[in-house]
């Protein structure tokens, strides 16, 4: 919207080019009978002095309260002497609510109706000072302006209703069945400021006049508005449908624009001699398009910067003009250039507030090869239009994307797609070539992408019924004294968990002794019973642990946090319908604190950190790190329970495959069980528990370090890559990949060593890596070979906090959905192969009962797939 400076639209109830043609008046409704004036009247000049009225009025009003004693209330003020008069002008009627809408058992004290009619839309006015997304200072009512109106409208027939403070206006409609809030803002002092933005305030009296509402709830389906949204639904489907295509283009365009760019000659060299493969170029175009897409979305709900400045000369939206200037598709590099400065000012906190944004810095926007590269002004250009433009093939027009109004799952659904595509790059040609070639089904077959209902209900089964126990634990410790509260902590750890952190600031001490139990005692005591409640429910969501073992560009782990943080403002607010602005703050903390993705796919992990701080990206705040949280990995390969590391290897690591010589793969198995079987284990003291609690320490240290400011954010990465670097030190994760690598050794013996008696990765082979002793190092390098090319995922290891305090309390997963009747053999297919090929029901139930102390994840994704699929018949 940055063609309206006043006018923010949220959750997409209007399209990209529905503003336009309002204002070109190419819409229904849109002439001047069609405002109640007179045939042949021009509205353009209704509207010129309408809008002179306006100012004139907002004057008069400013005077006013210049005059009002700071002690007074304004809101009476506000009412009569501006919002009031403003409405009339808009042709409303406003009514005084003489009492409170009631619906079932629930009061709205709404303050005003659009007119006569009791059942007419509602218009809630605040005073000038109330912030429309706070609760008033009193408490009364319990609802911020905006979750009044908003939780009205969701549990009301209204479907459309307006809420203001005269600041700004906003209107509103019912999101009961929409992921996200729906709005659109119009923000009247910059509007009406001596800048006179008339034409923000043309679209603002073309859209929220009162012909455009509808007259009672009743007729809410048949209005204008409704018309308006119903075509923007359409639009955006189309848009989706387009925009796969476009990504792909985009990509391939980039590429071949640094690939040709004569400046270019060590990026070509690299490729030449295989020191940068296709694969990683791929990646690195491709964090480049993440790059383009999150500061679209950002500036299209500005996020970032309202600076012209950073508007006019620096943000990534300025190049959708720059694609319409035929003059600026040059061979010069100037547009890539300018684009390097706005991506090294995320990283620098001096340059950032110089444009009046916060620094991003983190992973995204990380230094790479094609950084350093150039790429001309015609090559961005024509790549960067596959992602502003789309071609409609209903109007036969090309039309803008409007990134504001794009769910981050929809986005998802399109950039997944690209993930397991093959990057071919030809140097040999003329003018270098790159193709994109497609690695499996994934693209055709759309396979990986949940639909948002079945989304829902995997949700409601897995997650709600945890949510709801938590909750209601913390309600029941807020009755308690202190000393019924004690004696609980002392007997069950997760009360002591969440009484700790919702009083001593997250501190968990291993009892509850001494001078730290007086002042856990005494701030207790402080609060009174629902202040207790809401900060125990607080840390009650926030200590939930929700894992998706196979994330993919993170649908499901969305779908989480927007329950989590929705439940979460709830519980800050005391509103059933908080503000945008609270829910974006309290998904940012659940994000901080709840979840935890894998994916074997590095592109895929990227997309979903991507995902992840665009649902909570906060105005004014730096990306969050979450190179702890989503990881990338085969969450299946790997070890899961370091208690196997003492047991016997199972015989099924030396079942020789194609390739293998038999009686090697017979001898190392016998090696195996003698060595088992002769205590090759020594008396072990316990070392390895006390590198798992060095690195959950390590893990709890990352995690208090808050995400507030650049230097907070570069502090915890610097923390992370050093537990990072203990951690592959450890003797612990090379006893893990000596004894996960055992299973896809290759079974053949050496050369010059016939027998093989020196080779092999066996039982003994991962005691003497426990017990700090020399290992081979060559059976070491196989190990350490075989964990990067197959991505080995050590749960314990990886999330060492997480098992320290007993493992994930959710698990979500993508069953397959194209049956409601859950397979067991189609589900454990592609996941456990064991379990597939069971001989009969009765090995493979015994196989899936053992998986919930082998490995819990899966089980649990088996568990949650047939309540869904139960859940969904």
């Amino acid at each position: 919207m940055s063609a309206y400076p006043s006018v923010h639209i949220e959750g997409g109830i209007l399209g990209p080019d529905l503003p336009d043609e309002i204002l070109n008046g190419t819409l229904p409704g849109q002439k001047p009978e069609d405002f109640h004036l007179p045939r042949g009247r021009s509205l353009t000049d209704h509207v010129a002095a309408v809008f002179a009225r306006t100012r004139e009025l907002r004057q008069a009003f400013l005077a006013r309260l210049e005059k009002t004693p700071a002690s007074e209330s304004v809101t009476s003020l506000t009412r009569e002497h501006w919002v009031i008069p403003l409405l009339r002008l808009l042709d409303y009627d406003p009514r005084f609510n003489q009492q409170p809408y009631q619906v079932d058992s629930a009061s709205y004290p709404v303050s005003h109706r659009a007119g006569e009619d009791p059942d007419s839309p509602p218009v809630h006015i605040a005073a000038y000072d109330q912030d429309l997304g706070r609760v008033p200072p009193s408490g009364r009512p319990r609802l911020s302006p905006h979750g009044l109106v908003q939780e009205y409208l969701n549990r009301s027939e209204s479907l459309w209703g307006l809420v203001t403070n005269g600041r700004v206006i906003r209107l509103l409609r019912d999101s009961m069945n929409i992921r996200r809030q729906a709005y659109v803002e119009f923000d009247l002092e910059r509007m009406l400021s001596e800048e006179a933005r008339f034409q923000d305030f043309a679209l603002m009296f073309r859209l929220l006049h009162r012909t455009r509402l509808p007259e009672r709830a009743q007729d809410s389906s048949s209005c204008l508005l409704e018309q308006y949204y119903q075509r923007s639904l359409e639009q955006g489907g189309r848009v989706r449908d387009r925009l796969r295509d476009g990504v792909e283009r985009c990509i391939k365009e980039l590429a071949a624009g640094f690939l040709e760019h004569p400046a270019n000659t060590d990026l070509r060299e690299e490729i030449q001699r295989r020191a940068l493969k296709p694969e990683e170029l791929y990646r690195q175009l491709l964090l480049l398009v993440y790059r383009f897409l999150f500061l679209l979305v950002s500036e299209d709900r500005g996020l970032i910067s309202d600076d012209p400045i950073y508007i006019e000369h620096y943000g990534v939206s300025r190049l959708r003009r720059l694609t319409d200037r035929r003059s600026a598709w040059t061979d010069d590099a100037d547009i890539w250039l300018g684009l390097q400065a706005l991506f090294r000012s995320f990283a620098d906190a001096e340059l950032a507030a110089r444009l009046k944004a916060a620094p991003l810095n983190g992973e995204l926007f990380q230094r790479q090869k094609l950084d350093d590269c150039k790429i001309s002004n015609r090559a961005l250009l024509g790549a960067f239009r596959n992602l502003a433009y789309y071609y409609d093939t209903q109007s036969h027009v090309e039309r803008r994307v409007n990134y504001a109004a794009l769910d981050v799952e929809e986005l998802g659904s399109v950039y997944e797609s690209l993930l397991d595509f093959r990057p071919a790059v030809d140097l040999s040609r003329t003018i270098p070539h790159f193709d994109l070639a497609s690695g499996s089904e994934r693209k055709s077959t759309g396979s990986y992408y949940t639909p948002p209902e079945l989304v829902a209900e995997l949700i409601g089964s897995a997650l709600d019924p945890v949510l709801e126990q938590r909750l209601q634990l913390a309600n029941r410790l807020a009755g308690l004294n202190w000393t019924q509260a004690a004696s609980e902590m002392k007997t069950d750890a997760a009360v002591n968990n969440l009484i700790h952190g919702a009083l001593a600031g997250g501190d968990r001490p291993e009892g509850v002794q001494g001078g730290h139990t007086a002042t856990l005692a005494e701030r207790w005591s402080a609060k009174d019973r629902s202040a207790r409640a809401r900060a125990l429910a607080e840390q009650a969501i926030l200590s939930i642990r929700v894992c998706d073992p196979a994330c993919g560009s993170g649908h499901f782990l969305l779908a989480a946090v927007r329950r989590l943080g929705k439940k979460l403002a709830e519980v800050r607010t005391g509103e059933e319908e908080p503000s945008p602005e609270e829910i974006r703050r309290a998904e940012r903390n659940v994000i901080a604190h709840c979840i935890y993705g894998v994916d074997r796919n590095p592109l895929a992990v990227d997309l979903c950190r991507v995902a992840l701080w665009l649902e909570a990206h906060c105005e004014g705040h730096p990306l969050t790190f979450l190179n702890h949280r989503i990881r990338c990995g085969d969450s299946l390969i790997g070890v899961f329970d370091v208690k196997v590391l003492g047991e016997r290897l199972p015989d099924g690591a030396f079942q020789p495959r194609t390739g293998d010589d038999k009686e090697f793969a017979k001898s190392l198995k016998a090696r195996s069980r003698r060595e088992a079987a002769q205590g090759a284990q020594k008396a072990l003291v316990f070392e390895e528990q006390a590198d798992l609690l060095e690195l959950g320490l390590a893990s709890l240290d990352v995690d208090r370090i808050p995400d507030d400011t650049p230097e907070s954010v570069h502090r915890k990465k610097e923390a992370y890559e050093q537990m990072q670097a203990r951690l592959e030190r450890m003797r612990l994760k090379l006893a893990c990949d000596l004894w996960t690598a055992a299973f896809f050794q290759p079974l053949t013996p050496p050369e010059g060593d016939p027998l093989g008696q020196s080779a092999g990765i066996t039982f003994g082979t991962v005691q003497r890596a426990l017990q700090g002793e020399q290992v081979d190092p060559r059976l070491a390098g196989t190990a350490q070979e075989l964990a990067t090319e197959l991505r080995f995922f050590h749960w314990p290891l990886e999330f060492p906090e997480v098992f320290a305090d007993g493992g994930f309390d959710v698990v979500l997963g993508n069953p397959p959905w194209e049956r409601l009747k859950l397979e067991t053999e189609q589900f454990f297919a592609t996941r456990d192969r064991r379990i597939a090929e069971a001989r009969n029901a009765h090995e493979r139930n015994g196989m899936i009962a053992e998986l919930e102390r082998s490995n819990f994840p899966l089980w649990n994704e088996y568990r949650t797939a047939l309540r869904t699929a139960e859940s969904v018949s």
